[in-house]
């Protein structure tokens, strides 16, 4: 049903000029609320204390984006955006759920922020090349560029576990990570990634980037160079 009520929205906007949010309402601010619940894989809680603390906040940082995705999203936006949001809240809870599941992410952070600096790295990356496609990629390239941009950020953050080591990082913590970067991001947007994930295809899409340097966005999250990637088709 979501996916219908998705398909519809988009085929609204493609045929008419699409203004993802409400008037008042800012990319910056849509930014601002994402970067609350959806930057914690940057930095793993590393003891219980941070992990309780994640724990109690995120139920009222759930709501609250939610009530800024009722208040200022429209059309195919608040249907990516509440998709993603409900993808996030899933990770939350596995990580919440029990005092095994918190002691499990806690052992995670020992991989996962080993080398933080280069996790950032894949991060930033992203964010700003899905700014480039959004601002100068052909419209037919938009999406195709879009989704394997999210998987090579995903390769990117395995490679940096994987260059770890053992002694950092174990094959099931790299498993468990593997799991994590597809319900954060690819599973939300399977609809249109779904025939780019194992496949060979992003190879020759990748190509068709603009040939134009990245510069440095001034957004924390991807989501508002996601919205403005299906404003500009």
């Amino acid at each position: 049903m979501i996916i219908s009520i998705f398909k519809i929205c988009l085929i609204f906007c493609v045929i008419k000029i699409c203004v993802s949010l409400e008037k008042g309402c800012t990319m910056s601010d849509l930014d601002k609320i994402m970067e609350k619940i959806a930057t914690f894989q940057l930095e793993f809680p590393e003891n219980d204390n941070k992990i309780n603390s994640h724990c109690r906040k995120y139920p009222s940082d759930i709501r609250n984006t939610r009530s800024f995705i009722k208040n200022c999203t429209k059309d195919a936006s608040k249907t990516l955006m509440s998709v993603s949001v409900h993808s996030i809240e899933k990770i939350y809870k596995s990580m919440c759920r029990t005092t095994s599941d918190k002691s499990k992410f806690v052992r995670l952070s020992k991989c996962t922020n080993k080398d933080k600096k280069a996790n950032k790295k894949c991060w930033y990356h992203m964010i700003d090349s899905l700014t480039l496609i959004a601002n100068k990629a052909e419209s037919k390239l938009k999406i195709p560029l879009m989704c394997c941009t999210m998987i090579s950020w995903k390769a990117c953050g395995i490679t940096v576990l994987e260059k770890n080591g053992s002694q950092h990082c174990s094959n099931k913590d790299v498993e468990t990570m593997d799991a994590f970067y597809d319900k954060a991001m690819i599973d939300p947007m399977n609809i249109f990634c779904a025939d780019y994930v194992d496949s060979d295809l992003c190879q020759s899409v990748n190509q068709k980037m603009p040939k134009q340097a990245l510069t440095r966005s001034k957004f924390a999250t991807p989501f508002p160079a996601v919205i403005e990637v299906f404003d500009k088709l």
